[in-house]
């Protein structure tokens, strides 16, 4: 039996001898579908052998032919959408790195400011200069590209070993010169965007500078020739990240939240800004300096805020993505979910097998619903499968036959979102209850009509109401549920669940008193599915270590940018008496500021993008861990303040006449 698409049992099906050759089920199609696979051989032509298998049964209505490409939807969409969900997190990685970028590179430019004055003397014009910055930049960025698309072959490897152990997936590292063309090219999108406004600032470099000896402190300038060359460059890059996509509307929605994000933090930095330059009322000097220092012209508190607030923004964003991960795999599910599945219990054996379960556990959670099988064949008259996708992600419903319920009452986890329960006027008219998920994938609307196939016979039902299934707990939830009155009348068996509240149940005994019996341990599933999760979350957590180096160094390049001016300030404090504590104690009060700012705006958008990315990409519930979030914002404060300190250190003993003579 094929459960390929089923990722809560995993990969076996049981079922007794007994149950098939009483229920014949070959015969009315219920549990078991024979498959038969073709592998093809090195040399054949899969085409042409596609084509013999459909001629073959190109006259047999019932036989549904099935191709690698739409196989095992259900975890080749999770693993699409994780593949993107990954994609996304890298770019985001890139252009805050890209932050990074423009600052080292400002501050290069600085350093190499007379020698750009003398070129510009000896009849160098701008472009030219230009040029060649750009040129270094992409012979760097090739060679950057070949020692990470090289290393890459060392680490798949591990991860080979590391997906295998869990998922029973295997990858090998194959060289492609695409790949390494979509990599080449994606990092000099990156480059070229944001190293633009910084190489174009040697166009405010003068020669003239060389007979005054005078120190021109550079800043990222902006034409408008640069800006349309800069969103051109975007555009091809949102492109290429969003074509191809598993959900491009996703893709597309994540830029435009990235840059919402962005102008934001830009616009919190010109608050604090507005707001402290307002503030006078100060008897601490430590303090006037720190807020001189956020509010002076050329200060770097717009950086320091955009690159320390994007990157706060995505690491507290993955640690909720993460964690709630594994409550939801870990504690979650198994808490809430049933400990076996039993089925194959006939109509005259129900009072039987609830006495069985009852006798070993008397406090057991025992659930126990009818169960009939019904295959979509037509809506309003159509063949779904004309119009429904593979790639929808309700394509199971038709993909094969469905089991189905019937229950007298509104079900408590199924609340009826649209729609009226059963019209007891009509007793002998199939009325369907359908999952709200399926309608709005599906385009149904309420009175539409399902021709299902029951036992060979095709019977017309119409929807007359959605419901909200959550099928997360793994307790029994059906796409379809049927008005009891008309669904009597058909020949059923039963489904049952059990949650026991002791260890007493015994699987030998309980198949000795019901041998047609069949019985699925969900334990042994949550385990695989919990270990495969875990891992889930570590690859997150390491991506979120990554992605927090990256916002660091740009945090570090940023400081750079005016390491002269902070040389030439702590010159002046130095002369003026100032202890190293209390520069420091500045750079401390500074830091605060920022970032008591930009932590708050960080956990709103970090809440927002979370709840997003566990309901919409990966469907699972949604809580909000305020633990996790303080642990982690007063982690990242911390290294952060350390990181600046260190940096700061460096600019503590600046040497007096080296300055004074502007050497």
């Amino acid at each position: 039996p094929d459960v390929s698409g089923f990722v809560a049992f995993g990969d076996w099906a049981l079922a007794g001898k007994q149950t098939l050759e009483i229920l014949k089920l070959n015969g009315i199609g219920s549990f078991l579908n024979y498959e038969y696979k073709v592998k093809f051989n090195n040399d054949d032509d899969p085409a042409q052998i596609e084509k013999k298998i459909e001629n073959i049964f190109k006259n047999d209505q019932k036989v549904k032919l099935r191709y690698p490409e739409n196989s095992a939807s259900g975890i080749k969409r999770i693993i699409n959408n994780f593949s993107q969900f990954l994609s996304l997190v890298s770019i985001s990685a890139m252009l805050i790195a890209g932050i990074g970028i423009a600052n080292t590179l400002l501050s290069f430019i600085n350093q190499n400011n007379m020698s750009i004055a003398v070129r510009k003397a000896v009849g160098f014009y701008s472009g030219n200069i230009k040029t060649l910055y750009y040129l270094q930049l992409f012979i760097l960025l090739f060679i950057i590209t070949v020692i990470s698309y090289g290393s890459s072959f060392l680490i798949v490897p591990i991860a080979d070993k590391y997906l295998s152990d869990g998922l029973g997936l295997n990858v090998y590292p194959v060289f492609s010169f695409l790949n390494f063309f979509k990599i080449f090219l994606v990092g000099l999108l990156v480059l070229v965007i944001f190293s633009i406004p910084t190489i174009s600032s040697i166009d405010q470099v003068k020669a003239s500078n060389l007979f005054r000896n005078v120190f021109q402190n550079l800043q990222f300038y902006y034409s408008k020739k640069s800006v349309a060359i800069s969103f051109v460059l975007l555009s091809i890059l949102i492109i290429l990240f969003t074509i191809g996509t598993e959900q491009p509307t996703y893709s597309l929605g994540y830029f435009v939240a990235f840059f919402v994000c962005l102008i934001v933090f830009f616009l919190l930095s010109k608050l604090i800004i507005f707001f402290l330059k307002k503030f006078k009322s100060s008897s601490i000097v430590s303090l006037k300096v720190s807020i001189k220092n956020i509010t002076q012209t050329k200060s770097i508190t717009p950086i320091t805020v955009m690159s320390l607030g994007l990157g706060v923004t995505l690491l507290l964003t993955l640690a909720l993505v993460g964690t709630n991960f594994q409550r939801e795999i870990a504690k979650s599910i198994p808490d809430i979910a049933p400990d076996y599945f039993f089925v194959g219990i006939q109509k005259g054996e129900r009072e039987k097998f609830e006495q069985g379960i009852l006798n070993m556990d008397k406090d057991a959670n025992i659930e126990i619903v009818p169960m009939v099988s019904s295959g979509i064949v037509k809506i309003n008259g159509v063949d779904p499968n004309t119009f429904i996708k593979p790639d929808n992600d309700s394509y199971w419903v038709i993909g094969s036959e469905r089991r189905s319920s019937w229950v007298e009452n509104i079900p408590k986890d199924n609340p009826i979102l649209e729609g009226e329960w059963w019209d007891l006027s009509k007793p002998n008219q199939l009325q369907i209850s359908l999952d709200a998920k399926v309608a709005k994938d599906f385009n149904i609307q309420l009175g539409d009509i399902f021709t299902l196939n029951v036992y060979g016979r095709e019977i017309d039902g119409e929807v007359i109401n959605f419901r909200e299934v959550d099928y997360r707990d793994l307790s029994i939830n059906f796409a379809m549920l049927f008005n009891p009155q008309f669904a009597k009348q058909i020949p059923h068996e039963y489904l049952a669940t059990a949650k026991f509240n002791s260890d007493k149940f015994d699987e030998t005994e309980m198949l000795e008193i019901m041998p047609s019996l069949s019985m699925i341990k969900i334990a042994d599933y949550l385990l695989k599915v919990t270990a495969v999760l875990n891992k889930v979350f570590i690859a997150v957590t390491l991506i979120s270590a990554v992605t927090i180096i990256i916002g660091l160094i740009v945090i570090s390049s940023a400081i750079m940018v005016q390491g002269k001016i902070k040389e030439y300030q702590n010159l002046v404090f130095k002369i003026l008496g100032f202890s190293k504590k209390q520069i420091i104690f500045s750079s401390l009060i500074e830091f605060i500021i920022i970032f008591m700012s930009v932590i708050l705006i960080a956990t709103f958008f970090a809440v927002i993008g979370s709840k997003f990315i566990m309901e919409n990409i990966f469907e699972l519930v949604w809580q909000f861990d305020f633990k996790v979030l303080i642990y982690l914002g007063f982690s990242i404060g911390l290294v952060t303040l350390i990181l600046i300190l260190i940096t700061n250190l460096r600019y503590l003993n600046p040497k007096i006449y080296p300055l004074i003579r502007n050497q």
